[in-house]
């Protein structure tokens, strides 16, 4: 939050980023342009999908949230989501198999999960059965035989676009925008007070004295 205030345009994160997924359901291919996100657009979306997922999941101070997911840009926000709702971590393993998952999340005591799997894979169909009502996909994608009538999954944009329609969403980007104004004058005040601060100066080479301005006066 500091470097979003002080610095909102400099870079924060960075990544590659996949093209669409394609509605085939195969995997998208990975552009070779190298994207960097800044504080502020940071700071926004994660306190977007903090408000969308407390709103929808029903995530309280000192919930567990598992994530299974690799290491990457989505991966590392979860940990700033997190950090928002004062919620902990569960990771889970990519190589676990539904029994390793079960395992995990039972013993974490997690109660909602964010999953980097296609829909009706098996994965999810695991993080169904024990989180049912509080799984989210990381990003839309879907399993070539997965059952197109099976309702979707909500994702990471979803509980971002959900956290933006919220009150508290609104407030926060309204106290934002107050407080870039106010800097904003500041710093077109600045320079002309370092003139009047110059002008003076010129006026008065030396500090004069009290005793030297009752002389004056006089």
């Amino acid at each position: 939050l500091e470097h979003a205030a002080r610095t909102p345009d400099a870079p924060c994160l960075g990544g590659r980023h996949h093209e669409k997924a394609p509605a085939d359901g195969s995997k998208p291919k990975l552009e070779n342009r190298f994207r960097w996100q800044s504080y502020a657009s940071t700071r926004d979306h994660v306190l977007a999908m903090a408000l969308g997922m407390r709103q929808a999941l029903g995530l309280a101070e000192g919930a567990r949230l598992a994530v299974f997911a690799p290491c990457s840009v989505r991966c590392f926000e979860m940990s700033l989501v997190a950090s928002a709702l004062r919620c902990a971590i569960v990771p889970v393993n990519e190589n676990n198999n539904p029994e390793g998952i079960a395992i995990v999340v039972r013993n974490s005591g997690a109660v909602a999960a964010v999953v980097a799997a296609q829909e009706g894979s098996e994965t999810v169909r695991a993080f169904d059965e024990l989180l049912p009502g509080h799984v989210v996909l990381l990003k839309p994608s879907r399993k070539k035989d997965a059952d197109p009538a099976a309702p979707a999954h909500p994702t990471l944009s979803d509980m971002a676009r959900a956290g933006r329609a919220t009150d508290e969403y609104r407030a926060f980007v309204e106290a934002v925008k107050a407080a870039t104004d106010a800097s904003d004058a500041r710093q077109k005040e600045q320079p002309q007070k370092e003139e009047e601060a110059k002008k003076e100066q010129k006026e008065e080479p030396y500090p004069v004295t009290e005793a030297e301005a009752e002389e004056r006066k006089a």
